[in-house]
């Protein structure tokens, strides 16, 4: 009993570790952001554009969300210093929806991976969604509508002089690092904790059922459920891609993504703290409602006869334009700005962090043995096949067995890939079979299709102009080629 909670809360720090390793470059780029533009954006100027309760400032604060490559941890920064420089409630929580729904990325994504039907509805509904969000925060706020009713204890007033422009800068970087980051960064941080939490301790089995049941009660409990997790729209429209053409239904694609892209417990957290108890709550409850509403809409103008957009060169080329417009830094990049966010959540309590940092360090070690067996799988297949040049690898348990198994992508000519895995067995790993593999673009993800083991996994990628997919079970220590569009034309 002790070393399967011990297994789990190793688990939730490493959950917990990976949402912030994937957030801390845009939270640290977002900190260096909002203290720039609170120093060179005029108080005047943001009082005539988004200090009023009107309409107008709300089109105002979404237009101006339209064209940024952020997600909604991210935002979190960016709007709380709106807010704290003299925004308006709706104009904040209407920047905070549109710009992650709204990300350019993930459009360029769901219009190869979705199709440009089912993309319209999930744009539209995200630009009425920020809209709705907006108008009931400067209708429903009540004392926390703006600046001046609210508690602003350690926040640095407004510049009101004229300064050299340098010194507005590094004083702005100043305020975003040393104040504002704390502020936010301990919300981030807590809240990455609790959905760590929930993502190990919810049934996997939920999820599948809630996202494949195009029902009023399936888009509800999607609906809760993406509220709550961290959900990047760019890294998540092809599993959602995924989803649909496996039979989900499209409603419940554009309620998944409102409900996750928009809001999530970070960010609950954060608006509860710096802003106020009323305005989280009427931020979630409106987001919820909101994606509620629109999946349900979706599944009216869709269903019944929903065809799911299968275009894999179409979905290619989306891949590629989107990366030109993300941010992709390097690991080591990531595990520092997910340090210095940690560290400045913490910064009152050093020796707190130190006892953080120790149990980290324990968690990766207790995780580290699985990763040591992959290393030992691998090992085995450069045994077996020295003179290979290895592409791509990924672990999972294949057979049904409790321990996981490799599948190994490899090189054996300039143009040409195969694929085979490192199956474990009682008696020792085996090699299975040999398969055409795809030349580029090769990537592996794992779906239990018929929800009973094995576990199936689809291979997709291309080679040139030409891309295709292929769904593979090992049944019997033999790989199995279940079914596959466009595979020959991608390998050799």
């Amino acid at each position: 009993m002790l070393e399967v909670a011990l297994e789990r809360f190793a688990r939730i720090l490493l959950v917990s570790w990976e949402g912030l390793n994937g957030t801390a470059v845009w939270l640290t780029v977002s900190f260096a952001a909002a203290g720039i533009l609170r120093n060179f954006l005029s108080p005047e100027f943001l009082q005539r554009s988004l200090g009023n309760a009107r309409p107008g400032s709300i089109l105002k604060a979404v237009a101006s969300g339209l064209l940024l490559p952020i997600c909604s941890c991210g935002i979190i920064p960016l709007g709380v210093s709106l807010y704290y420089s003299g925004a308006y409630v709706g104009p904040t929580l209407a920047f905070m929806t549109a710009t992650p729904v709204t990300n350019p990325a993930a459009i360029l994504l769901g219009l190869g991976f979705l199709g440009p039907e089912l993309t319209l509805l999930y744009v539209t509904s995200g630009v009425l969604l920020s809209f709705v969000v907006g108008l009931a925060g400067n209708a429903l706020a009540g004392p926390e509508l703006c600046l001046a009713d609210v508690d602003t204890q350690g926040v640095a007033s407004l510049p009101n002089v004229a300064v050299p422009w340098r010194k507005r800068f590094f004083s702005g970087l100043a305020w975003g690092f040393g104040e504002l980051g704390p502020m936010v960064s301990k919300y981030v941080c807590l809240g990455m904790v609790l959905m760590g939490l929930i993502a190990v301790l919810v049934p996997a089995g939920f999820i599948r059922a809630n996202l494949g049941n195009p029902s009023m009660l399936s888009l509800t409990g999607v609906a809760m459920l993406g509220s709550v997790m961290y959900i990047c729209a760019v890294g998540h429209i092809p599993f959602i891609a995924m989803l649909v053409a496996s039979g989900a239904a499209p409603g419940v694609a554009v309620t998944f993504l409102l409900a996750g892209v928009a809001t999530n417990l970070p960010e609950l957290l954060t608006l509860y703290r710096l802003i106020g108890r009323r305005t989280a709550v009427l931020y979630f409850v409106i987001v919820t409602l909101g994606a509620l509403v629109s999946g349900y809409v979706v599944n009216l103008i869709l269903m019944p006869d929903f065809v799911p957009f299968m275009d894999m060169a179409a979905s290619m080329r989306s891949l590629r334009l989107s990366n030109y417009l993300s941010l992709d830094p390097s690991s080591l990049a990531r595990t520092l700005c997910a340090l210095l966010v940690l560290g400045m959540a913490l910064r009152p309590a050093w020796l707190r962090l130190v006892r953080l940092f120790c149990a980290l360090v324990a968690a990766f070690l207790l995780l580290n043995a699985q990763d040591a067996f992959a290393a030992s799988l691998l090992d085995i297949f450069k045994s077996q096949m020295p003179e290979r040049e290895i592409i791509c690898a990924a672990a999972q348990d294949l057979n049904d067995d409790g321990q996981d198994d490799l599948i190994v992508i490899y090189r054996v000519a300039k143009d040409a890939n195969r694929m085979a895995v490192v199956l474990t067995r009682a008696d020792g790993p085996i090699l299975t079979n040999v398969v055409p593999a795809p030349v580029s673009n090769q990537v592996i993800q794992f779906k239990d299709i018929d929800e009973k083991p094995p576990m199936e996994f689809i291979v997709y990628g291309s080679k040139g102009v030409s891309a295709g997919f292929a769904i593979y079970r090992c049944h019997d220590d033999v790989l199995e080629d279940l079914f596959g569009e466009n595979m020959r034309d991608c390998c050799n």
